[in-house]
């Protein structure tokens, strides 16, 4: 028997039903207003959300706007004309309103507002007083929660309050009308009411809500103290200075720094996305130099594969994906090789991300040149991409092709130009303010279109300039037909350039008419060419987005998750797990001028970075406040390269790549011609169709150890390339031994492993096969599958 809709609204709601059946001490409302006690209440009860009366169609003839996005509309659809209307001013008790969900006229919702409850009496009062409605009286100004911070012990709880100052200058506690949720249940849970109860030890929020604005209440529950003193070493920088202040709060021991080997694994994995060398790891280990570490993290930032690295990633930022680009589809893999090789060239000069980011927001693809330059310039481009993937594409002073793509339906809405640019530069998701307020942020349709409205002038095609020049070209070869001069082929062009009137939206077409508008900022100047005003918002010092997303994706990229995760979801309903530091590393992203290699410096000279993986004292259930380092899977690139540089092989990337690639050379986000392309998806290489970056892969998975021990090319490969050189150099038993441990775990094995592997190795009737057993073995270990 099918489930009914009122059924699943009945299940979705239940949550926030149960406290009001408890009958909780009434909140003191003065005057009880629409906007700012009614409306607030069917949200909490779950009347407006999508499973009920906030759905499209409604329910039982009965439609709330969706999260009460909407009170004036709430409003008219309770108090409508004679047929519709749910309250009776005369006897409020006999409005349907209450008389529905509190069950004494049949609800298929179910019991909702129990007749006792103080939210029935709330809703009532609202009614006698003749169900009046004064726009705007419940717009929130500020948001304030106290105590904003706290420490409890294990067992203990205490009540938190909310006040909502609103724009009239009006302030109220609206505790009672604001809904709680924790970060974490497993360090706190709290109530409807605001109270927090300490479960076990950690540190999270609580996020508090009410119309639309969100505040959070940072708690500590420490952890049971360590046996014995357990210093931190002294700070090497600002992150230490954070880090180990979260420790101290939390009582909690730091683990001793990772031995040197690890360290140069760890380094040189997360930067250049593969193994040391046999030869490096040699060196380094050899070295007593104190500031070794040091002089490797400059060695590794100063490396060229970190510019293809961070190529790769910022194609993944920013969406570079074949299926949406141009024709003809032979040139999209160029196109997407273009693409990676601009982020290269930028990444390898050390470029400042505002000026990256200038470049590819405020594209066009003349950028400045004169047309008849330009069409020269793209007719030798294009026609060289037919026959090489070599281009001076990346020269190029801007990314037009960030702007260059094509949807299933002609060129592409404003609206997705809009969700990938909030994701990639802001660190915010809009997309569900699209279509309706989001309901977890502060962001209304009207902030979407505005943010969409700055995009809108921006064209893909054939502007009037670009005909006229094409309808010359082929005038002059017209005109010189049969006199022996010789041209290269036209091809079909187009161009990004801005438009002297807007696109339509087409999603949020009843906000069509919104100004272009900052995320939370200033309407724009749209005189010339609204991106340059928004990145010049964007950039500023003070932006509350740019540089904290950015820092954000750096320190994910060597923590393995985000000060804020996801990456991209920067909301105030989801707060960092370590504000203070996120705010300092991004104010010194902002004083060092955006130097993306100063903050991954900062980064790799930390003790928190240096730390081993191996628990102390009282530090090991911990797995968020970086007391000891995490073991995390290696992304599908950095596996794939990795095992190359262990085994001294290489794979085959296929028609759409140039021979001799590496895994993070791919610029393409799928492959023709090759099952690698399964294996990318196999392992969790996004597939870049998202309007956000959230489709990689990134926690533990069962696939890779399948991959390692299973996949034809692995199993081929172990027994070629480096194996089979040093087998034909002769070398002995423990010489080889010693130089795969190098290789791919880049430590010396200790005397029993080189005891053990070398028994092996004896006894096996084919020394080849002995050799490649072990080895095969060693790669299928933790140690060399994970970054640790």
């Amino acid at each position: 028997m099918p489930i009914r809709p009122s059924v699943i609204a009945l299940v979705v709601a239940l949550a926030n039903v149960a406290p009001m059946l408890r009958g909780e001490e009434r909140p003191n409302v003065a005057n009880v207003d629409f906007e700012r006690h009614v409306s607030v209440l069917f949200r909490r009860l779950g009347c407006n959300a999508g499973a009920c009366h906030g759905s499209f169609e409604g329910q039982g003839g009965f439609r709330l706007s969706l999260f009460g996005q909407s009170p004036a509309n709430d409003f008219t659809a309770i108090t409508g004309d004679i047929k519709t209307r749910r309250v009776v001013v005369d006897a409020p008790d006999e409005s349907l309103i209450l008389a529905k969900p509190s069950q004494r006229v049949d609800h298929e919702g179910g019991l909702r507002l129990p007749k006792d409850s103080w939210e029935y009496a709330i809703i009532r009062r609202w009614i006698a007083d003749g169900a009046r409605y004064t726009a705007n009286r419940g717009h929130v100004h500020r948001l304030v929660v106290e105590p904003a911070s706290v420490r409890l012990a294990p067992g203990d709880s205490l009540p938190l309050s909310v006040v909502a100052q609103f724009a009239d200058g009006t302030s109220e506690t609206t505790t009672a009308f604001s809904e709680f949720r924790p970060t974490d249940e497993t360090v706190v849970t709290v109530d409807a009411d605001g109270r927090v109860a300490a479960v076990g030890p950690g540190y999270t929020s609580i996020i508090a809500s009410y119309r639309g604005m969100f505040v959070h209440a940072s708690i500590v529950v420490p952890f049971p103290p360590a046996d014995g003193p357990s210093p931190h070493l002294s700070p090497a920088n600002l992150i230490d200075e954070e880090i180990d202040g979260r420790l101290d709060l939390l009582s909690l021991a730091s683990s001793p720094s990772s031995s040197d080997a690890e360290f140069l694994r760890r380094a040189t994995l997360d930067v250049l996305g593969t193994l040391p060398n046999v030869g490096d790891v040699r060196d380094f280990l050899a070295d007593d130099d104190l500031d070794k570490r040091a002089r490797a993290t400059d060695r590794l930032l100063a490396h060229p594969r970190r510019a293809t690295v961070w190529a790769a990633k910022m194609c993944d930022v920013t969406a570079c994906n074949v299926d949406t680009m141009e024709s003809p589809a032979a040139l999209r893999p160029k196109r997407a090789k273009m693409w990676h090789d601009w982020f290269r060239h930028r990444f390898a000069e050390n470029v400042r991300y505002d000026e990256i980011a200038r470049a590819v927001l405020c594209a066009t693809s003349r950028g400045g040149e004169t047309i008849e330059r330009w069409v020269e310039d793209e007719i030798r481009r294009e026609n060289g991409a037919l026959v090489s993937f070599e281009s001076d594409y990346c020269q190029r002073r801007e990314l037009d092709l960030y702007w260059r793509r094509i949807g299933a339906d002609g060129p592409t809405p404003i609206e997705d130009f809009a969700e990938l640019t909030a994701s990639a530069f802001l660190g915010l998701r809009l997309h569900c303010a699209r279509c309706h307020h989001h309901p977890y942020d502060r962001w209304s349709q009207r902030d979407f279109a505005g943010f969409a409205q700055i995009l809108s002038r921006v064209r893909f095609d054939s502007s009037t300039e670009l005909r006229s020049e094409i309808n010359r070209q082929l005038e002059i070869r017209r005109q010189n037909r049969g006199s022996g001069v010789t041209y290269p082929p036209l091809p079909r062009l187009q161009e990004v350039y801005l438009s002297a009137s807007r696109r339509p939206l087409v999603d949020a077409a009843a906000e069509a008419s919104a100004l272009p508008t900052a995320p939370g900022g200033p309407v724009l100047d749209d005189s010339s060419d609204a991106r340059n005003s928004f990145t010049d918002w964007l950039v500023q010092p003070n932006n509350p987005y740019f540089a904290k997303s950015f820092v954000n994706r750096i320190w994910a990229k060597y923590f393995g998750a985000g000060l804020v995760e996801p990456v991209d979801d920067m909301s105030a309903s989801n707060p960092s797990r370590h504000p203070s530091l996120l705010d300092r590393l991004a104010a010194e992203f902002v004083r060092c001028g955006y130097d993306i290699a100063h903050i991954e410096r900062l980064i790799l000279n930390s003790n928190a970075y240096q730390r081993s993986t191996r628990s102390v004292a009282n530090n090991g259930a911990d797995s968020r406040a970086f007391s000891h380092a995490s073991v995390r899977p290696l992304p599908a690139e950095t596996l794939i390269d990795a095992l190359n540089t262990a085994l001294e092989t290489m794979d085959d990337f296929g028609p759409d790549v140039p021979g001799g690639s590496t895994a993070y050379d791919v610029a393409p986000n799928r492959l023709n011609g090759t099952d690698l392309d399964t294996v990318f998806r196999f392992l969790g290489r996004p597939d870049r169709r998202s309007l956000c970056d959230c489709d990689r892969a990134l926690g533990p998975s069962i696939r890779q150890p399948i991959y390692l021990m299973s996949d034809p090319r692995v199993i081929a490969k172990i027994s070629q390339g480096r194996l089979a050189r040093l087998l034909a150099e002769g070398s002995d038993n423990r010489t080889i031994l010693t130089e795969l441990y190098l290789a791919t775990l880049s430590r010396f094995p200790d005397e029993d492993e080189l005891a053990y592997l070398d028994s092996q190795v004896s006894a096996a009737s084919d020394r080849s096969a002995g050799f490649t057993d072990v080895l095969w073995g060693i790669i299928n270990t933790r140690e060399f599958s994970t970054n640790h």
